[in-house]
């Protein structure tokens, strides 16, 4: 007891050769989801070849259902302490102004948490429920129950985390989803190597190992809002960095037409033109 033990980890680079050697043989194989972007390098990191065809079928829902818009505030690591209050006060004006539940999707815990504190501050009426790191399903299970239809609930939650995908939520259950950020992965050994051998490989390590990873999840996140036909909702983006093309060009081809609020007095305006025309 009390002795220091080794640990061994195994990581797959690359397991686009294991693929293709798996998937050559067959007379097909069709890999789909709603995050293989780009697709012409999903489908290398698949073991596909270039004569493999692609498809990209565009949203089944109508997209005047569905408002993005954005904010330009700094919210990178460096950067978070002197912009908490502002992010929060963008984030009072879109939960007063969204018709229904809605969700404020963060890239930690702390920065959660932080942004929260100054929240309860400024809007105080508010009804705030937060993701914890550790929740059990029954736990889990409860935090979704809290958005019913017909509530005025801000969820926190993690990007990425157990309610990133695969929730539905239809209807008024959830009508907007604020995203602080890029989801750019947390720095750690294991994600630098990674960029390094992407860096070496194709030239852009920083890609494949933060940015594109990062910008599923922000796609993942947002999908919560439109779940059927019927749903309508606001998706709010809040980071500097999607005005940058390397981070537009990630974003699917129905975000395209973003709304940009220089200021929450902006933000207010096009949110409440956008809730009246229901």
């Amino acid at each position: 007891a009390g002795k220091p033990r080794a640990r061994l980890t195994a990581m797959c680079l690359d397991p686009a050769q294991h693929l293709n050697a798996v998937t050559k043989p067959l007379r097909g194989c069709v890999y789909f989801s709603a995050t293989l972007s780009p697709l012409s390098d999903m489908r290398a990191f698949l073991g596909g070849d270039a004569d493999d065809a692609m498809l990209s079928l565009p949203s089944p829902f109508p997209q005047e259902n569905l408002l993005i818009l954005r904010r330009d505030h700094a919210t990178s690591y460096s950067a978070r302490a002197s912009t908490t209050r502002a992010v929060a006060d963008t984030l009072a004006v879109f939960a007063r102004a969204c018709r229904g539940n809605l969700w404020a999707c963060f890239p930690s815990y702390a920065y959660m948490n932080a942004v929260r504190a100054a929240l309860l501050q400024i809007a105080p009426e508010l009804s705030i429920l937060a993701q914890s790191s550790r929740m059990s399903e029954a736990e889990r299970g409860a935090f979704l129950d809290a958005f019913y239809s017909g509530g005025r609930m801000m969820g926190m939650i993690a990007l990425g985390g157990s309610f990133g995908e695969s929730v539905d939520l239809v209807g008024d259950r959830l009508s907007g989803v604020a995203i602080v950020g890029v989801g750019l992965p947390q720095v750690g050994p294991e994600r630098e190597i990674l960029r390094a051998y992407y860096e070496e490989r194709v030239g852009d390590g920083f890609a494949y190992a933060y940015r594109i990873p990062g910008m599923h999840k922000v796609v993942q996140a947002a999908g919560r809002v439109i779940r059927s036909a019927d749903d309508r909702g606001a998706v709010l983006l809040i980071d500097d960095r999607y005005a940058r093309d390397e981070y537009i060009e990630l974003l699917p081809p129905h975000w395209r037409d973003i709304y940009i609020a220089r200021d929450d007095d902006q933000l207010r305006r096009r949110l409440d033109e956008f809730w009246n025309q229901c």
